[in-house]
């Protein structure tokens, strides 16, 4: 009986296919799109939308082009489809245009149904629902010999669960046919037989698109309401430039006629989540709220996959950008080896006495850090820690999660299917990105106090234990695996109440350390400040204070950077030339702040009282030594004293070449390189100077790149030496870009800049354009009389190219006037017999001869 009632409902079926083949009379065109959802204010996408509308017009096989647009929740995949669906039907390029709603599989079955309605199919009212069904799919596929009976399918906010569904019910052929399909995951365009070049990922818009479309938003409702670009894009950003959250701010500033710099200051205060959870009534999006739209997620991963939302509130608290899934493994591992728990975690059983032991280990460890090996921890805060709550069962599920690959595995996947992460599969990792209202909502809206509290520290400490595995963080070989990690560091350090995380606390001078390795100084400034608030005693951290005066050094604050040295120093000590221990390490740096600041004869005074005295062996091995070779050696070269000064120089470089860890292409290393080239330019060994400052300049670019202050002063040498060789074009070519790209990434008054400023100036003077080279010169003397004073060598040798442009234009008085100061300032500070003190007497002679 069954087969004969099959039999009979195929071949009625295929009758009907024949029959609306040969006829369209009693077709009318439909258009079932919910119109209420399309926004009259819709703009942009419009590549997006001509990308779909090639797609559906190219010619292709019998069977219906399935494309798929994916990308996370808010993005505008509905308002981009609605669009679409819309304009193509008044373009008549479709007869027909279903509308589908597949958020459950409910919904979607009675979408595919509801078509026999629209297009009164007499099988419409028949009793069982799975004929009506293949009845939908049978009409959907017919028709393929007539192209007045275009369709169109659309398929609004697919999920996974709906794939088996799809793929038994959408129709298999049938080139007339074309179906548009959104989703938040690409699982599902993956899953349906899709091409690679039929799916579209829509992409967070730029930040002037999102502001273009928040001041459409604003203008219809208040046309006269003034709005600042820069505001609009300030605000745009303080929303992650999400298309929902966008449109959510602008009707927020509609309704409330709040000017934008008022509702400004409220997203960037603790007022952000009610602005977030404001009700929008008049939205086009299904949510009439952003916290809506995230508060659905939550809720489902909680009764669904509640493991996956436990490794979604630990992932907020990284840097959302990339966040890689190899670094918290290795460093929970890390952190329980520290912990030494050394049973294995059970990972389907309940909670027991073994993970107890593991967080009332994780809590002695993070007392340990916090007061030192006789720490203790009171009774009530360790009872408080060790009892069973909620918040003790999500630190155990995502222990857990992260140490078993598949649980991993289907928690990230989990989390991608909801939109809430994109995973970033490369050659040997796999990392993870989160957008920044991700990021904010899972913290502000999903998590209490206590648990934000424990995920704060929790998170601290797997990351941290992460970095210690790095060993020698400040060498070029580890900095691609620390540029993984700290900036995860760095996110939990900028949270609120991160400064009584004692693994962050520890943390801070071991960035200040990498940071300055990296050349990266106002950075490293930062962080060591930072660690010498936190520590009881400046003196008892000298390695605190010298790489602090470094980097201040490195950004021309020299007055600064004594400051901070001799605030490690007795007075005592610097006077009677007193220093051993920890002094000997401060004062080593002294040296270079002097040489810095032009004070040429105190640095080799203070070289000489730290070096070993005659008769002792020098250990080339020891930093504070050739620091203090390196740093003499400069002070020598500035005296002209170029014997000494490149014995000393020659006799660090050979060390650090040689020294274990260091080599060749080491930073260390290469500032040698840089200083010997500098020092054999002086001297007229032209073509030594041109290999060293090539090696530096190659060095450099590796490790730190082409625009870094560091490789810049390498450039600005071998302009220099170009310069004195009359290679004038060339030397222009690189001042020119050191130019350039110092204005890029430093202030105007960096000693970086105003070197480059120097060398332009005076190749300009070469070349005879003598009014721009005034205008350059006079630049760069107010700029070195402001940071180094009037009486530093750098000081002095600018106004000596001044006073020259004055003379070879004829403005002699200003010309004499500039030379005599530049005399007096050389006799102060380099001596009578300098050969720049000689030089200087020597010009000055021309206006004696004239008098």
């Amino acid at each position: 009986m069954f087969r004969h009632d099959a039999r009979l409902f195929f071949s009625q079926a295929r009758n009907i296919s024949a029959s609306l083949s040969d006829s369209t009379e009693s077709y009318p065109r439909i258009n079932d799109i919910p119109q209420c959802l399309l926004s009259d204010r819709f703009t942009g996408r419009s590549e997006e939308l001509d990308i779909i509308a090639r797609t559906h017009q190219t010619p292709h096989s019998d069977r219906p082009i399935i494309f798929v647009i994916y990308g996370m929740s808010g993005l505008g995949k509905t308002q981009l489809a609605l669009k679409y669906a819309d304009v193509a039907f008044r373009k008549k390029e479709y007869s027909f245009v279903f509308w589908l709603q597949a958020s459950s599989t409910a919904k979607l079955h009675q979408g595919f149904i509801n078509i026999l309605n629209l297009i009164n199919h007499p099988d419409r009212y028949h009793s069982d629902e799975n004929v009506r069904l293949t009845m939908t799919r049978l009409w959907l596929e017919s028709h393929s010999r007539n192209p007045s009976l275009r369709w169109l399918l659309v398929i609004d906010n697919a999920s996974t669960s709906s794939i088996p569904f799809l793929r038994e019910n959408l129709p298999r052929n049938n080139a007339l046919g074309s179906i548009l399909l959104t989703t938040q995951s690409d699982v599902v365009a993956k899953a349906l037989p899709a091409s690679s070049d039929h799916t579209l990922q829509l992409t967070i818009p730029t930040t002037q698109e999102a502001a273009t479309m928040f001041i459409q938003e604003v203008q219809r409702a208040l046309p006269q309401m003034p709005l600042s670009q820069s505001e609009t894009e300030d605000l745009v950003m303080c929303v992650g430039r999400l298309p929902l959250a966008v449109t959510h701010a602008a009707s927020f500033m509609a309704a409330s006629q709040m000017t934008l710099s008022d509702i400004l200051g409220m997203y960037r205060s603790d007022q952000k989540l009610q602005l977030l959870t404001w009700d929008n009534k008049l939205s086009t999006y299904e949510e009439k709220s952003v916290a809506t739209a995230f508060k659905r997620k939550f809720e489902f991963l909680d009764q669904h996959s509640l493991h996956a939302g436990n490794l979604l509130r630990l992932m907020s608290f990284f840097d959302p950008e990339r966040i890689p899934t190899d670094v918290i493994i290795d460093g929970l591992k890390a952190l329980k080896a520290s912990t030494c728990l050394t049973k294995k975690v059970e990972t389907d059983l309940p909670l027991t006495t073994n993970k107890r032991n593991f967080r009332n280990r994780v809590m002695r460890y993070i007392s340990f850090q916090r007061h030192g090996s006789n720490g203790s921890i009171k009774p009530e805060e360790m009872a408080k820690f060790t009892r069973t709550t909620a918040v003790d069962r999500m630190v155990d599920s995502i222990s857990e999660t992260i140490l078993s690959p598949i649980r991993l595995q289907e928690a990230l996947a989990e989390l991608q299917d909801q939109s809430l992460i994109t995973r970033i599969q490369s050659s040997a990792t796999l990392e993870v990105q989160m957008h920044d209202l991700v990021k904010f909502m899972v913290q502000e809206m999903d998590m209490i106090l206590e648990s934000r509290t424990t995920m704060l520290n929790f998170a601290s400490c797997i990351v941290c234990n992460a970095f210690r595995l790095v060993p020698d963080r400040t060498s070029p070989e580890a900095w691609p695996k620390c540029e993984r990690i700290v900036p995860h560091i760095v996110s939990l350090k900028n949270m609120t109440h991160s400064g009584t995380v004692p693994e962050l606390k520890w943390a801070t001078a071991e960035l200040a350390e990498y940071f300055r390795s990296r050349g990266l100084y106002s950075e490293a400034e930062s962080y060591y400040k930072e660690a010498l608030d936190q520590s009881l005693s400046a003196s008892s951290h000298p390695e605190f204070l010298c790489g602090l005066a470094d980097a201040l050094v490195k950004q021309g604050q020299y007055d600064e950077a004594e400051k901070v040295c001799t605030q490690g120093l007795h007075g005592n000590d610097l006077a009677n030339g007193n220093i051993s221990g920890h002094s000997v390490t401060i004062a080593a740096q002294l040296v270079n702040v002097y040489d810095k600041q032009g004070r040429y004869a105190e640095a080799i005074k203070l070289g000489e009282w730290i070096l070993p005295k005659p008769g002792r062996t020098v250990d080339p091995a020891l930093s504070d030594t050739l620091q203090t070779m390196h740093n003499m050696g400069l002070a020598y070269g500035h005296q002209a004293q170029y014997d000494k000064a490149e014995e000393f120089l020659t006799q660090v470089l050979s060390s650090n070449e040689r020294r274990e860890g260091y080599g060749p292409n080491h930073p260390e290393t290469l500032r040698s390189v840089n200083a010997l080239a500098n020092l054999y330019d002086r001297k007229g060994q032209h073509e030594e100077a041109a290999k060293l400052y090539m090696r530096a300049i190659e060095g450099r670019e590796k490790l730190f790149g082409a625009d870094h202050s560091q490789t810049l002063k390498s450039v600005c040498g071998l302009a220099n030496l170009w310069m004195r060789k009359g290679l004038l074009g060339e030397a222009k070519e690189l001042y020119l870009r050191a130019l350039e790209t110092s204005k890029t990434h430093q202030s105007c008054d960096n000693p970086d800049l105003l070197r480059a400023v120097h060398g332009l100036a005076a190749v300009l003077s070469f070349q005879g354009n003598y009014d721009e080279s005034v205008i350059q010169y006079e630049r760069v003397v107010a700029g070195r009389m402001a940071i180094l004073g009037a009486e530093h060598a750098d000081t002095l040798r600018s106004m000596e190219g001044l006073a020259i442009v004055y003379l070879f234009t004829r403005k002699l008085p200003k010309a004499r006037e500039l030379f005599e100061k530049v005399l007096t300032g050389r006799r102060k500070c380099l001596g009578e017999n300098h050969p720049e003190t000689l030089k200087t007497k020597e010009d000055l002679s021309y206006f004696q001869q004239m008098d």
